[in-house]
């Protein structure tokens, strides 16, 4: 018997990455997996690779009037939620200087007012005991230049985990934070760059990295499992960083 057994997982953007690997991982391990992303696509993809098991769902996490008919959605197919995982993001990088409104309004809807609309439309759901897993990034640590709308986002959605996790500890509901570092995932190949040019660039980000690797989603996944899982059950409101020492806090 797995971990997750009879367990009910919703992961946002689990139609590629990570939060794909981390569906396969809560699967594997006897959990009913529900995803959502906007590809639609991706998203039979994903049916047709996982299985019965999994529960594909068209969502933008934008869209915050899209919000209630998921919980309904959700409500229906799965009747309440172990874990949520909220993975999907963006990130776009320009110079402070040529940073628009357009592009801050856009990653701000997507990382920081969708997960926070969204986990507020899911927590009648939510069972007591139930955890909750913020993606963020080491972006929001490094003053990496270009990063400035998407560390802020990244930020944002750390403090605001944080306070959740103490005022959901009443209903005994676990709120932690992870930030990964350089992980090889298929946003590398969506950068704009030629193949040659996304290889070195991979290698440049693989030497900045104590480990000299990118990290993998299999570590992500396996991560994600173990925060979510009744072994992390005294941890809440900690922030777990998988970078391969890159930020080295």
């Amino acid at each position: 018997m797995g971990k997750f057994e009879n367990k009910k997982v919703l992961i946002t953007g689990g139609n590629s990455g990570m939060g794909f690997e981390s569906a396969r991982h809560f699967i594997r391990e006897g959990a009913k997996v529900a995803i959502t992303g906007r590809n639609l696509d991706g998203l039979k993809r994903a049916e047709s690779e996982l299985g019965p098991n999994l529960i594909a769902i068209q969502a933008d996490i934008s869209d915050l009037r899209g919000h209630a008919a998921l919980a309904n959605e959700l409500r229906e197919r799965l009747g309440q939620i172990d874990v949520l995982f909220l993975n999907a993001g963006v990130g776009t990088f320009a110079p402070f200087e040529q940073s628009t409104t357009e592009n801050f309004d856009q990653t701000f809807a997507i990382n920081v007012r969708g997960p926070f609309f969204l986990t507020q439309s899911l927590l009648p759901l939510l069972k007591e005991g139930s955890s909750i897993l913020f993606n963020a990034s080491i972006a929001a640590h490094l003053g990496m230049p270009t990063a400035s709308v998407y560390s802020g986002s990244k930020g944002a959605l750390k403090s605001i985990a944080r306070v959740l996790a103490e005022e959901l500890a009443v209903k005994k509901i676990r709120v932690n934070i992870l930030s990964p570092g350089p992980i090889d995932t298929p946003i590398f190949n969506r950068a704009g760059l030629d193949p040659k040019e996304t290889e070195n660039f991979k290698k440049q980000m693989a030497e900045s990295t104590p480990l000299k690797r990118l990290g993998t989603v299999q570590e992500i996944a396996a991560l994600v499992a173990f925060i979510s899982s009744p072994d992390a059950g005294f941890i809440t409101g900690s922030e777990f960083v998988i970078d391969g020492g890159m930020s080295k806090l």
